[in-house]
């Protein structure tokens, strides 16, 4: 999921890339607050998928991810 959404990012213009992690991260959060989640592994979690696909979408951006 986290390859996917940075290969995905990379393609598009930066201000769309950033708009398609937000809704992403926020599709995710949402999903973890249905099932009961809390609050505050949802912020950990969300901030570490967010780092994560940042990572990866920079490789990308230089060549690095397929």
């Amino acid at each position: 999921m986290i390859a996917r959404q940075a290969r995905y990012a990379a393609e598009l213009s930066a201000d769309a890339g950033e708009r398609h992690i937000a809704h992403q991260v926020k599709l995710q959060a949402d999903a973890m607050r249905r099932k009961g989640v809390s609050e505050d592994l949802i912020a950990r979690e969300i901030a570490c998928m967010d780092r994560a696909i940042r990572a990866l979408l920079e490789r990308a951006m230089s060549g690095g991810v397929r």
